[in-house]
């Protein structure tokens, strides 16, 4: 296995971004006007909410970045689930978070990780923003895992979703194609991003 380390946000909305398009335009199929959408603050689901059009849909984040963009859509009903804001991974954790996303019927979660093996499923590098993905993971109708091929077969301090929580894994072109074939096998649901 890799070793995925935690990386700021700053860091990673430069890497891989070719990628994390090609991921966010085939996610952008799962978005329909009147449902309930929750982002995480991962740069891949950032690209996703990017190129959102202004429809009349819910939103719940406690991402900084999806609050912003998303805050000058006149369509699009924002909730932020508080909490304290975290610098480097620009997402607000703690408090009352947790309860805001209980509370809401999210239809569809656009997730990350930092690494996703076949064993002990999606990991996160910051023990605030994995249970805070595990809530969202629990609170989901469907559980959508963006994820670049790099972070494939790696694994980071904390793990917060199994392969079986996922209704659909997004991934790009560049994927091992041995890895995806274990997935399937396993019962994954994979799109192949292009």
């Amino acid at each position: 296995f890799g070793a995925a380390k935690l990386q700021s946000f700053t860091e990673r909305s430069v890497i891989r971004v070719e990628q994390k398009k090609a991921i966010a335009r085939a996610a952008l199929e799962c978005i329909q006007p009147e449902k309930t959408y929750a982002f995480d603050s991962s740069t891949t689901a950032f690209e996703l909410v990017r190129c959102l059009p202004d429809l009349s849909y819910r939103v719940v984040t406690n991402a900084y970045g999806v609050l912003n963009h998303l805050i000058l859509m006149e369509n699009v009903e924002l909730i932020s689930t508080g909490g304290r804001y975290h610098p480097k991974t620009q997402t607000f954790n703690g408090g009352n978070s947790f309860e805001a996303v209980r509370r809401h019927n999210i239809n569809t979660v656009f997730i990350s990780c930092i690494g996703l093996d076949t064993g002990r499923g999606a990991s996160e590098g910051f023990e605030e923003q994995a249970g805070f993905k595990e809530t969202l993971v629990q609170m989901a109708e469907n559980v959508v895992l963006l994820v670049d091929s790099s972070k494939l077969n790696a694994r980071s301090e904390y793990f917060f979703a199994g392969l079986d929580d996922f209704s659909n894994i997004i991934t790009d072109a560049e994927a091992s194609p041995v890895f995806i074939s274990e997935l399937r096998r396993l019962g994954c649901t994979v799109t192949i991003a292009v």
